[in-house]
């Protein structure tokens, strides 16, 4: 029976070793003790997972009976009730209080600094056709080649021994020439090596263990998810998938980065969009943007993308950053990805931003902030009302049309009364 110090933790979950034969327990929640359960045989790939009860003898039973059925020769009954019982034990002595310590953070702490977490989940989300892999595979670049993003220092990422991509919605060829049209451009000209790719079919939560060994395997720094409703697998939108994703996500030991479709519903302003399915997959992750682009109909080769500072767990929000990519561009026009740095748009900023820089130049009416930003009166209203003390109501004005007096609105900070 193996040992307490055996025992493999890898964020929450716990690798217990009897021989060939192995359990994975990954906690969802210690407090009802609920678990995402792997049984089988890593060496050979043969295996089985349930979401359980490690306290519940029918739901170990149950697991218990599919190991049986893909590798009879170990008693799988007695395998997975030591092993709950041994994670139960190891659970709660890791809980144990720890005294605190400043420790300031480092630029190890971050992947893209202020923005992506070193070792953490992080998520770039927008709409279709902006950009979106093309930044995850340019970031993949950076980090193995140390060249940042269009030469600029505030593109530049940690540096990793390998990157995974993985991939639900493509190919293998399709990737092997998005390196070839970017790389011809960037840095040396030389596509990095240890750069790693897996064609996805099936949610991750049920391909964890092939992903596992890749990352272990390859020394894996990086891993890109493309994209996380397929990720999810059915139902993307509810809690319980969102929670199985995070909990595989944290079987890796690296930088993680998702990308994510947007809800249009969500979208009441240009950049206020949110990752497409349960709140969870904004609220687990510890760094996020929120990407917004458009293309000049002259020239549709070119793409203008703003990216906003959507999550920010550890950092304080950072202001948009712009890119230029250019498709197809390069020397003889064909088979190149350029991009370069570029000034983010205003108007595909949130909402409240762009109220706030209106006011910059003096207060404004509503009936004026409806002109300028071409957005609805209830929307202004609402907008000033989330600024709460970053605005203030200054004098009321006689509106255009005789309709009244209206309130003019100005930044708390300043003295710039004039419309």
């Amino acid at each position: 029976m193996p040992s307490s110090e055996q025992i493999q933790r890898l964020g929450e979950t716990y690798i217990v070793p009897f021989g060939p034969a192995h359990v994975h327990v990954t906690m969802l929640s210690y407090r009802e003790w609920v678990a995402e359960c792997w049984a089988g045989v890593p060496d050979i790939g043969l295996g089985v997972s349930d979401k359980l009860s490690l306290i519940s003898l029918t739901a170990r039973r149950r697991l218990a009976k599919e190991a049986h059925a893909r590798c009879p020769a170990y008693d799988w009954a007695d395998l997975i009730d030591r092993a709950c019982q041994m994670v139960r034990t190891a659970a709660r002595k890791s809980t144990q209080a720890v005294e605190l310590a400043p420790r300031p953070r480092t630029a190890e702490s971050w992947f893209l600094r202020s923005w992506f977490p070193a070792g953490a989940p992080s998520y770039v989300a927008g709409d279709g056709g902006v950009a979106k892999s093309a930044l995850a595979l340019a970031l993949s670049v950076s980090a193995r080649s140390g060249w940042p993003i269009a030469n600029s220092e505030a593109w530049r990422v940690a540096q990793v021994g390998a990157t995974l991509y993985l991939d639900w919605e493509s190919d293998e060829e399709d990737y092997h020439c998005r390196l070839h049209e970017f790389c011809r451009f960037h840095g040396t000209g030389e596509a990095p090596e240890k750069m790693f790719y897996r064609a996805m079919t099936l949610p991750l939560s049920e391909m964890i263990e092939e992903v596992v060994a890749d990352v272990a395997r390859h020394g894996i720094g990086l891993v890109v998810v493309d994209s996380v409703a397929m990720a999810m697998g059915s139902e993307p939108e509810t809690a319980d998938s969102a929670i199985r994703l995070y909990a595989a996500l944290r079987r890796l030991p690296c930088t993680k980065l998702l990308i994510c479709h947007v809800a249009k519903s969500a979208m009441e302003a240009a950049g206020r969009a949110r990752p497409f399915g349960s709140v969870f997959i904004r609220n687990l992750a510890r760094g996020g943007m929120v990407v917004v682009a458009e293309r000049d109909p002259t020239s549709p080769e070119v793409l203008e993308v703003t990216y906003h500072h959507d999550k920010h767990n550890r950092s304080g929000k950072q202001p948009p950053r712009g890119l230029r990519w250019t498709f197809g561009q390069g020397p003889g026009k064909t088979d190149s990805l350029l991009v370069s740095l570029s000034e983010p748009d205003f108007d595909q900023q949130p909402l409240s931003v762009r109220i706030v820089k209106a006011l910059g130049s003096g207060a404004k009416t509503v009936s004026s902030l409806v002109e300028l930003t071409g957005e609805k009166s209830p929307s202004i209203k609402s907008a000033l009302l989330r600024l709460g003390n970053r605005v203030t109501k200054l004098i009321q004005t006689d509106s255009r049309g005789g309709r009244g007096r209206e309130t003019l609105w100005g930044l708390a900070d300043t003295n710039r009364f004039t419309d």
